[in-house]
């Protein structure tokens, strides 16, 4: 699992740091870090996964981020929040996936952006909702085709589980 994440992770990051020669606007370059996280977040329930999505986000440092270490701590707490979002609720499909890594976006977005300028322009947010919120939704919109592809490289891998049911419909009541 770990070296089809880091495999999964080295393409999108490949992916992110080239397609903003091809696109107009850095903004329509999706986060697929923060989508792989969320993935991770919802689906794994080992005790690597956290390390896998702090290697995550430091290797999104290394690659292209310009404060060290926020990367790495919005990758993380996006993992963090997707697991318990995935623990305590029965929001683990798609769509909930989808609207978790919009809301990762844009706390990377702007909290990249207060710690970047030290918390001194604040008044300036305005300036960078539109491009946050665009980056956001087109992130969110590519989310299920990221988790269909992953669970699909899990399936050719071996690596799929049967999924258990929860509640006292499973349990043969």
């Amino acid at each position: 699992m770990a070296a089809l994440f880091a495999v999964l992770t080295l393409l999108a990051l490949a992916i992110q740091t080239t397609a903003s020669r091809w696109l107009p606007l850095s903004a329509l370059v999706p986060d697929l870090v923060l989508v792989l996280a969320v993935d991770l977040g919802l689906r794994h329930r080992r005790a690597l996964a956290p390390i896998m999505a702090f290697a995550m986000g430091y290797a999104m440092d290394s690659f292209s981020g310009s404060q060290l270490g926020v990367n790495t701590f919005v990758v993380t707490l996006t993992y963090l929040v997707a697991y318990e979002a995935g623990t305590h609720t029965s929001a683990t499909g798609p769509e909930a996936g989808a609207v978790l890594a919009f809301i990762a976006v844009l706390i990377q977005s702007l909290g990249g952006f207060l710690i970047s300028t030290q918390f001194r322009a604040p008044n300036q947010l305005g300036a960078l909702l539109p491009a946050a919120l665009l980056q956001a939704t087109v992130t969110a919109v590519l989310a299920p085709p990221v988790f269909a592809l992953v669970a699909r490289c899990k399936r050719m891998l071996g690596l799929s589980q049967p999924r258990r049911g929860r509640g006292w419909a499973s349990r043969g009541a």
